[in-house]
């Protein structure tokens, strides 16, 4: 088992026993600041950014639908991501709670006929996000210096390559933000030279 297994099936566990022993300690996550900061510049939250990419919750993943609602609140665009193939497009909602459909393994996505703000391929998309995009990503672990770990499928890993090199210009405008609980931040994520961090973390404390 890699160190990166071993650590996947670590918070795992932590996050299943936190969610079915003690459910009243899983706690909201605070939206209004960011926890930690890894980037120096002009961060945006959920209520000052231009566009909101943020994703809907499944299983034990922490809950970032309150941001979305004061984005769609203050007439921000919010965009969720569908899988298609092994890429993510991001497309629009007006709600968080739909309309939505189930993917393969469950996860709630927006339906396929609503517009698409990023595609990998450009002529996928009917929209553009203006900028200063907030983009909320989920993962089983952060560390202390904004490296994540996935679920291995290198989606969101593909997702930041294709965003940050369309938008390489707009680098500054573009915020990566973590969303985890507490119990998901360690001292160190394994990492690869091409792996993308986070710029900074949500989480409930």
């Amino acid at each position: 088992m890699t160190e990166k297994e071993l650590l996947r099936k670590t918070v795992k566990n932590l996050l299943l026993r936190s969610h079915r022993d003690r459910p009243e300690s899983i706690s909201a996550i605070h939206f209004e600041k960011p926890s930690s900061v890894f980037r120096e510049g002009q961060l945006v939250t959920p209520d000052t950014c231009a566009t909101l990419f943020a994703y809907l919750p499944f299983g034990t993943e922490a809950d970032p639908r309150q941001a979305i609602q004061t984005s769609l609140a203050r007439d921000i665009p919010v965009a969720v991501p569908r899988v298609a193939g092994e890429q993510m497009r991001f497309h629009r909602i007006f709600s968080p709670s739909g309309p939505f459909e189930q993917n393969r393994w469950g996860i709630p996505e927006p339906l396929e006929c609503t517009p698409c703000y990023f595609s990998p391929d450009p002529a996928d998309s009917t929209l553009e996000p203006e900028f200063p995009l907030l983009v909320l990503v989920p993962a089983l672990a952060f560390d202390r210096k904004g490296n994540r770990l996935g679920r291995g499928g290198g989606y969101y890993d593909r997702f930041f390559a294709s965003l940050l090199v369309r938008y390489a210009d707009r680098r500054d405008a573009i915020t990566l933000a973590g969303v985890g609980f507490s119990l998901q931040i360690v001292d160190r994520v394994p990492g690869e030279t091409h792996d993308i961090s986070v710029d900074c973390l949500y989480t409930d404390v």
